[in-house]
């Protein structure tokens, strides 16, 4: 061959090879670019009663599970007329119309067009006239659509006509309390409604409540100033007691960019004679702004917030990312760049409701040397390309190019409260560009660059797996009931071993190491209920960063462990010890992990002012340096040709939802740990339906709903009861010989009472299951002794239990039901009709 034609043939080899290698390096189309991320386009709708706007509902631009979208309730006067106003920001609306449901949505109560609605700068009003159809007290879903051209937006919001709710009277105290609270000549009046106390942190402005000083409650020494101007927002309505909302910014005097985010929550009881104050919280969090006054020696000032951060450093700590009010920020001490990585707001000074809307979060996955990471967006999109979904984003910034890119979209139908419940248990994303998620009870397996998506694992049903803290590990039982631990990061699966004869149970992690427990068959006992009962007589913590190697063993003879709770670097053992052939309840114990991890990293500090008192701050490895000016960068977002959105098919199991303050503050199959997160936070239970689990608030009084002398047939006290129960439902079965059969008293309900909702309530209290004799139901409990009664009624000062041996009604002071019914394994069972 001659060597010209040599040369040619090199040159165009070489020259392709070029152009594959750049492709390699430029994952993006060539249609792909970089801009600013598009503004908020979709309308705010405001409901009226009263004369008093409330309830500020946000668009959603695909249909959402209505049952889930509980946010607020809005009370319907006697002329059951709705007033709705819609700030269009300029857009035309061409239809409006609306659904009314029921609760569980199964059922169209009415459906209509607006007709007569008035467009006037920038407005649109209307009136919506409710038919006579729904019924007092009762509440439904409404479902407000507007169209805009093709577009169809949709709101969401819980209608009520109230009977003795005092509502108006309660909207009326809020704002009062709220504006006395600003006002110096009359701050002093709100002394009467407070309950200070030990509790109360007078240190912080972060989170101020009713048991906080005066002077706390009435901003100390903070110079704010409002900005904005609350929207009430009722969150729950009954007669005993309203829930409402107000939300609000202010900025400090004494500076240019410290704007804050408040957020004033009131539960309030409200009779003919006066108003009471059952609750007050006031939240207020720092919208960080990046100026000059955030950096200074080696701290980034993060300021009035929660301690709670969401925060990641690389190995030597020079380089930190936090996630604050919403957004996502970086700071390289190396070049002193401080990065807005992502945010919806645009700008604090004029501040607009729809980017400032808080319904999402940021989780950060992981982060390089430089500043790099991979984060998940999750909840409301407020604007973008995807704003009015919610779902799941899946980014990566670049720190280099100073850009993000979406890799991946997953759209959900559930609000953003129920979603960061149910979706927010595992988000991983390996190095192999493998995006992992468990949702309902599936483990997916979602390629970013084909986005072809592999169900992994199916059948993870809540509290039979667990995951580490960064993501990375996966421990749960297969079909067989072997133990697995699985590293996403390599696909290898460990198998945890255990000797014949006996059970094991994953526990939890502490960081990345497993905790699991070993449990004797020999040792398992039924209780009352004939639920089995496996207490564990050794906890194991297995390393997989050390090739699985067992590193610790708790063991001591004589105690076994029922329960484990993981609180940091400390693990709280529940433990029980044998006596007279059952298990009675012994000392906690606790194993503490003293092993610090070694290098320079991030920490968490706290400052203090007489201002602004308490102040949160990350410390950095060591001090920036002086000589170079800190610069602030806003990131760009790379928009792509194809789309990343990748449908799921979720299908959960059953949930409960403990609601407080119109937010869920746990979502579990565990209706036991729901009620008690309600009753600590003063809020309701729900399930999937949307139907009222719990209630904190019940009837002051209940006389017993089983009568005293009733009989009932069995040889044991747990069939006597469940037969007292049957028969008061109308049911002639024989739970006796049904137990006999292998069947627990849960499963002996649930299979009877089909039509009503039987709950497992184990470890709740006396007081908290008294709402179900509320509702005319008894509550099946189980003694200390092991033997079964049921709860049938209650004052303010007594209970009463049934007792099946005699029939007989006894009634008991109430520390002592406590004290015979919260023992080991205090065991529950109650229904809703």
């Amino acid at each position: 061959m001659k060597k010209g034609k040599i040369k040619i043939i090199a040159l165009i080899g070489a020259f392709v090879l070029t152009v594959l290698i750049v492709g390699l390096i430029n994952r993006h189309s060539s249609n792909d670019t970089t801009d600013n991320m598009a503004g908020a386009t979709l309308p705010v709708v405001t409901l009226t009663y009263a004369d008093e706007e409330i309830n500020e509902l946000h668009g959603h631009t695909a249909q959402m599970n209505a049952v889930y979208m509980r946010d607020s309730i809005t009370p319907l006067d006697k002329s059951r007329k709705l007033p709705v106003s819609i700030e269009t920001f300029g857009n035309s609306i061409d239809k409006i119309s609306y659904e009314i449901r029921s609760m569980d949505r199964k059922r169209l109560v009415a459906e209509a067009d607006v007709k007569n609605f008035k467009a006037e700068d920038k407005q649109v009003t209307a009136n919506i006239k409710i038919q006579n159809i729904i019924e007092e007290g009762e509440e439904y879903l409404l479902i407000l659509k507007l169209q805009q051209g093709k577009k169809e937006v949709y709101y969401y919001t819980r209608i009520i006509q109230p009977v003795d709710a005092y509502v108006q009277e309660s909207l009326a105290f809020a704002k009062d309390f709220h504006d006395t609270s600003m006002n110096p000549e009359t701050k002093g009046t709100l002394a009467t409604y407070l309950e200070p106390n030990s509790s109360g942190d007078n240190s912080s402005l972060n989170n101020v409540t009713i048991h906080s000083s005066l002077k706390q409650v009435t901003w100390a020494d903070f110079p704010y100033q409002k900005v904005s101007e609350p929207i009430p927002s009722i969150k729950e309505i009954s007669s005993t007691c309203n829930v409402i909302t107000l939300d609000y910014v202010v900025k400090a005097k004494d500076s240019d960019s410290e704007y804050y985010n408040v957020e004033e929550y009131y539960r309030i009881r409200y009779t003919s004679a006066r108003p009471y104050l059952l609750s007050y919280e006031r939240s207020m969090n720092r919208v960080f702004s990046g100026g000059k006054d955030s950096i200074y020696d080696n701290y980034i000032q993060l300021g009035i917030r929660s301690k709670d951060v969401n925060y990641i450093s690389n190995e030597n700590g020079s380089v930190a990312a936090f996630v604050q009010e919403g957004d996502l920020w970086m700071y390289n001490q190396d070049t002193n760049q401080i990065a807005k990585v992502f945010s919806f707001r645009s700008d604090m000074e004029e501040v607009d409701d729809r980017e400032n809307y808080g319904e999402h979060d940021i989780r950060i996955v992981s982060i390089d040397e430089r500043g790099s990471m991979d984060f998940l967006v999750y909840g409301y999109m407020n604007r973008g390309i995807h704003e009015g979904r919610t779902g799941i984003s899946v980014c990566h910034y670049d720190s280099v190019t100073n850009t993000v890119e979406e890799q991946l979209f997953l759209p959900v139908t559930t609000s953003y409260q129920v979603m960061k419940e149910d979706l927010g248990e595992l988000a991983y994303q390996n190095n192999q560009e493998q995006f992992y998620l468990i949702a309902g009870k599936t483990l997916y397996q979602i390629d970013l660059d084909s986005l072809k998506v592999t169900k992994k694992r199916k059948d993870l049903k809540a509290g039979t797996y667990q995951v580490s803290a960064s993501g990375r590990y996966l421990a749960y039982k297969d079909s067989e009931g072997q133990l697995l631990v699985e590293d996403l990061e390599t696909g290898n699966t460990h198998p945890v071993k255990s000797s014949g004869g006996e059970e094991t149970r994953a526990i939890g992690f502490i960081g990345e190491d497993f905790i699991y427990g070993q449990a004797r068959n020999a040792d398992s006992v039924k209780d009352a209920a004939g639920n089995q009962v496996f207490p564990m007589y050794q906890i194991r913590i297995l390393s997989p960063e050390e090739d699985y190697k067992v590193v610790k063993t708790y063991e001591k003879g004589g105690y076994y462990i029922t329960d484990v709770r993981i609180d940091e670097n400390t693990i709280y053992l529940s433990r029980v010890r044998p006596e007279g052939g059952a298990y009675v309840d012994a000392s906690e114990d606790t194993i503490v992990n003293s092993e610090e991890e070694s290098g320079a990293k991030a920490e968490l500090h706290t400052t203090s002012t007489k201002e602004r008192q308490t102040q949160v701050q990350i410390q950095l490895a060591k001090a920036a340096e002086e000589e170079k000016k800190l610069q602030t960068l806003v990131s760009k977002e790379i928009i792509h040709e194809r789309s990343k959105e990748v449908q799921l098919d979720i299908s959960g199991e059953q949930q409960y939802y403990a609601y407080a303050a119109g937010k869920v503050v746990l979502g579990t199959a565990n209706a036991a740990e729901a009620v008690r997160a309600a009753d600590e936070k003063m809020g309701v239970v729900v399930g999937t339906k949307q139907q009222y689990i719990w209630k904190r608030s019940r009837r002051a009084l209940r006389e017993t709903v089983i009568a005293d002398g009733t009989q009932a047939q069995g040889n044991s006290t747990a069939a006597k009861c469940l037969n007292v129960i049957l028969k008061k439902e109308g049911l002639n079965l024989d739970a006796g010989a049904l137990l006999e059969n292998g069947e627990t008293a849960k499963q002996i309900l649930q299979e009877a009472l089909k039509e009503s909702t039987v709950l497992d309530l184990s470890g709740c209290g006396v007081e908290q299951v008294l709402y179900y004799v509320s509702e005319g139901n008894p509550v099946f409990a189980v003694r200390g002794t092991g033997d079964a009664v049921l709860i049938t009624g209650y004052d303010s000062n007594s209970v009463c239990i049934y007792e099946p041996g005699s029939g007989a009604i006894q009634r008991k002071n109430m520390e002592e039901a406590k004290n015979t019914l919260e023992g080991s394994g205090s065991c529950f069972y109650a229904y809703l009709k």
